[in-house]
């Protein structure tokens, strides 16, 4: 038992204090006064954050007073906002309505910057390469560029025909302008001066990707199920991509200044410590306690069958249902981890040959024929790491038609035929009923040579239909020959029966006819 010194000593230690002063103490939130709508998008520059709304951009500062905010584009859609890199006193502004571009001028606030020609159509994405600014609308791209004086040039416009409208994310990717369709990806030729296809199998993008950017470095794409950052080939954003499995909805996605990764999943914030994305060791701690397990067993009935190795089972329960349970101490997206089995004894032309992964925990064996079986089974968690390797042993018994008994009961069955038509071949009067013995004989031959013939036939052929229809002609062919043979056979006797038959018949008359010759 643990005296009562001992517990207060475990709980006052500094981190449990710190927690308990945190969860104790409330958090009042407050709005920001002149700040309405929703909030899409928030962006610090210097000592202030700019939010964009869908109802206006606004500048929050920090005063005496409090936090105030002061409007800069009011009674717009604000689809992005971004900094300028250079100079880096002005703002690009994408909304519904059109671009819009900001250069700061101290006290007076931001000021607008006209441009040679307004782009009134909306604009959702914006990407700064040098001095060229590429604006993503609907089904085309702008692009903005400033002569050497530092002036903006008419925009020119890249125009996509599509079946369906569709928002065009433009980013920097492999030093290449790139833009993101539901049908793929695009990069800009410079030669050409034109967007072509992008032929990269690494860099696939559909209809069922998901792309989140908010930073020049970053550009999140999640395809075939995984997180990865275009924009840059790091090892820290490698593991930040296994970490975001854990997460359904991903919303948004910040690197601060301290490598920490801020989440935004289903309305919810969450934080990745930098230090767990620095040190791939923790990772693989997880992986050393992943195993999986066979929960249970149960037949077509619904019968749990007993969970032991080296399982022996009757025909009748042909129908086996595999339910494994995956152990892990985290437990994190449980419901993200895939299985994958393959059964050995099965087909023996297709050795290790693995299922793909699924996240159904349920293995159903519709029929199996009797023999002797290895399941091999494996999972995946949610960072991409596979357990070890499990197998299970199972017999399941023949039935009695393929058992050695029966076939020695229908040996003696075809020689009990074979000696009846024998039989029956030496009375003349009963040749009949040997000719219909010997057809039933030869039939059940052919029909029993090919039944144990198939199962080999179709494993040999590989589910070539041609091979088994060889088989059958070959046994047909084979018919005509041993119906003649045991004709031969059993007509040798029958032939001697009436020789004899004859010879008696004909030396009377041959003596009576004698007799009378004698007699002249």
């Amino acid at each position: 038992q643990v005296s009562k010194a001992e517990e207060v000593k475990k709980y006052n230690t500094i981190d449990v204090r710190k927690a308990y002063a945190m969860t104790s103490i409330p958090f009042v939130f407050k709005s920001v006064a002149g700040v309405e709508g929703k909030v899409k998008q928030l962006l610090r520059w210097r000592d202030a954050i700019l939010v964009a709304t869908n109802i206006g951009l606004f500048q929050v500062v920090f005063t005496k007073d409090g936090l105030k905010a002061i409007p800069i584009l009011p009674d717009k859609a604000i689809q992005i906002i971004v900094g300028a890199q250079a100079p880096l006193d002005q703002l690009w502004v994408g909304t519904s309505a059109g671009f819009y571009a900001f250069a700061y001028a101290g006290k007076n606030g931001w000021q607008p910057v006209a441009l040679p020609e307004p782009i009134n159509e909306p604009i959702y994405s914006i990407l700064q390469v040098e001095k060229a600014l590429w604006l993503g609308s609907e089904n085309q791209v702008f692009r903005l560029a400033t002569d050497s004086s530092g002036q903006w040039n008419s925009p020119v416009k890249y125009a996509f025909s599509e079946s369906y409208s569709e928002t065009l994310p433009v980013r920097w990717i492999n030093q290449q302008v790139m833009v993101f369709f539901s049908s793929g990806v695009m990069k800009y030729q410079p030669d050409q001066k034109n967007f072509v296809p992008l032929q990269d199998k690494n860099l696939t993008y559909n209809a069922q990707s998901q792309i989140r950017f908010a930073q020049s470095d970053y550009t999140w794409v999640k395809s075939k199920g995984k997180w990865g950052n275009l924009a840059r080939n790091a090892p820290q954003d490698t593991i930040r991509g296994v970490y975001l499995e854990l997460f359904d909805q991903v919303e948004d996605l910040i690197v601060d200044e301290k490598e920490n990764l801020w989440i935004v999943n289903n309305g919810e914030l969450h934080k990745l410590e930098g230090e767990a994305t620095r040190n791939p060791q923790n990772l693989k701690e997880y992986e050393k306690n992943f195993q999986i397990f066979i929960r249970n067993i149960t037949n077509k009935q619904g019968t749990y069958i007993p969970l032991k190795d080296s399982l022996v089972l009757d025909y009748g329960s042909n129908y086996l249902s595999f339910n494994f349970l995956l152990a892990s101490p985290f437990y994190q997206n449980e419901q993200a981890t895939e299985y994958q089995y393959w059964l050995e004894g099965l087909d023996q032309t297709n050795k290790n040959q693995w299922s793909n992964w699924t996240k159904q925990a349920v293995i159903s064996f519709p029929y199996l024929p009797s023999g002797a079986y290895r399941l091999h089974l494996r999972a995946k968690n949610i960072f991409g790491q596979t357990s070890q390797e499990r197998t299970f042993h199972f017999t399941i018994k023949p039935p009695f038609w393929e058992t050695m008994w029966f076939y020695l009961l229908q040996v003696g069955f075809f020689l009990g035929l074979l000696f009846l038509s024998f039989f029956f071949s030496r009375r003349g009067k009963y040749s009949k009923i040997s000719f219909v013995l010997t057809f039933i004989t030869v039939i059940s031959f052919f029909e029993f040579l090919a039944w144990l013939i198939e199962p080999y036939v179709e494993n040999a052929a590989n589910g070539v239909a041609i091979f088994k229809l060889g088989m059958n002609i070959l046994l047909a062919l084979s018919l005509s020959p041993i119906e003649q043979l045991l004709r031969r056979l059993l007509g040798s006797s029958e032939s001697y029966t009436t020789v004899t038959k004859k010879t008696t018949e004909t030396t009377p008359k041959t003596a009576r006819t004698g007799k009378r010759e004698g007699a002249n």
